[in-house]
């Protein structure tokens, strides 16, 4: 018998051993994970709600009520404060571009312009995000559409205004510089 069929064997037979052992009753309050710390880089889970554990669904367990859709703990973010962090990480985003790009003295003023209008866009959307209730049971339905429709309109001008610069960039780029600014950025760091 070849080598491919006693792994394939090993294999099958560690699956059913784990199916075995996995849909075995749990007692209620275990599960596979101990309650161990968060590992570094880890958020807590928020006060008042139980640790994860999947034992036999995604639901919540026996007795557990399910918490709100709209429930903010007093640890998480409000709105203001993710939008801000989103505009953080974008303007990050766009550093880590430059570098990597290594532009060359005559595509700096190319790469300048693109920036400021990047951050022309990032001060509009600060400004708006400042605006923005800090959690989303502070607004209505429709006040939450007619927020989501302001947003994307926002966006939508902003990409028409950097797709000039964007495109005067890109032609002065060699192909290395273009493959990476094609495979290494986020969406849209502008």
């Amino acid at each position: 018998m070849s080598r491919f069929y006693w792994v394939l064997g090993g294999a099958l037979g560690l699956i059913a051993a784990a199916w075995t052992v996995s849909a075995q009753p749990m007692p209620p309050g275990t599960g596979p994970l101990p309650n161990l710390p968060p590992s570094p880089g880890m958020m807590p889970p928020p006060p008042g709600r139980p640790p994860f554990s999947p034992a036999m669904a995604w639901g919540p367990g026996e007795g557990i009520p399910r918490p709100p859709l709209h429930a903010q703990s007093p640890e998480w973010p409000g709105f203001a404060e993710v939008c801000a962090d989103s505009l953080a990480h974008r303007a990050a985003a766009r550093a880590y571009l430059k570098a990597r790009l290594d532009l060359t003295p005559q595509q700096l003023p190319m790469w300048q312009e693109l920036d400021a209008v990047a951050t022309e866009g990032d001060m509009e959307e600060r400004q708006a995000c400042a605006k923005l209730p800090a959690t989303p049971a502070d607004l209505s339905v429709l006040q939450r559409l007619d927020t989501a429709e302001e947003r994307t309109a926002r966006q939508l001008a902003h990409l028409r205004k950097i797709k000039d610069p964007l495109r005067k960039l890109t032609a002065t780029l060699s192909i290395e510089q273009q493959k990476q600014i094609d495979r290494s950025m986020p969406p849209l760091p502008f």
